[in-house]
């Protein structure tokens, strides 16, 4: 910890001790990074994210320990810290384990700085999120085929918010309308449809959004057409 208190930053020996020990006992990796961009020193935590000793880890530059695709971002992010027009900054990124592989974590960054106002260090904290991310794809890529099946139908499916916003619409409904209903996102079915300021009467979308229960009606379109219209609740 020499390198880190011996600038006056940590002014006595007991403010020493007890930064040491808060960063050694909290839960989430916390590293600190000299002015030469390499790690001066890094908790438990920091390094069992990494998987690796910290005299594998010392010395170490910011860019070795993330992932070759999101360098560009790191760059740009610590580019503030580095002029001094910011002193702290927060992203998501992908780091590099020492055996290779990666993991995504939230990392925030914040300047340490001399009495005089200089920056000393920087203080780079980190959180996995790898089940997140994980998480987040697998929905994204679920959504991405849910999408696929309800463009191949050839009835209209809608979906609406509780107060009958049309959030999305398969491409069969954007077919039978002279615009894409998205294109006007949040406006109620009864105003795309059949340009009324007010539900339809015996809208059954609205009574399945009220009563949490399946209800259909044949509703007259604004061609005079007739449609059968199903509401099916989307309840949690």
């Amino acid at each position: 910890m020499d390198k880190v208190h011996s600038h006056g930053i940590l002014a006595t020996m007991e403010d020493a001790v007890l930064f040491e020990t808060i960063v050694k006992s909290v839960p989430v990796g916390i590293a600190i990074v000299g002015v030469d961009n390499k790690v001066a020193m890094a908790n438990q935590a920091w390094l069992d994210l990494f998987q690796c000793s910290q005299e594998e880890m010392i010395g170490r530059t910011s860019l070795d320990i993330t992932h070759p695709e999101d360098r560009d971002i790191t760059v740009q992010a610590a580019s503030g810290l580095r002029s001094g027009s910011l002193d702290s900054i927060r992203l998501e990124k992908r780091y590099l384990r020492c055996n290779g592989t990666h993991f995504w974590a939230d990392m925030s960054a914040s300047v340490i700085k001399e009495i005089d106002g200089q920056a000393q260090a920087v203080m780079v904290i980190i959180q996995d999120i790898t089940g997140r991310k994980i998480l987040e794809t697998e929905l994204e890529e679920q959504a991405g085929t849910k999408a696929i099946i309800l463009n191949s139908l050839s009835d209209n499916v809608v979906l609406h918010d509780a107060q009958l916003g049309v959030i999305w619409a398969n491409q069969a409904t954007q077919a039978s309308l002279p615009y894409d209903p998205e294109a006007v996102p949040g406006a109620p079915c009864h105003e795309l449809w059949r340009n009324r300021e007010t539900p339809c009467p015996g809208c059954p979308v609205q009574e399945a959004i009220e009563t949490g229960e399946y209800r259909q009606a044949e509703m007259e379109g604004q061609d005079g057409r007739i449609w059968l219209v199903k509401g099916f609740p989307a309840l949690d």
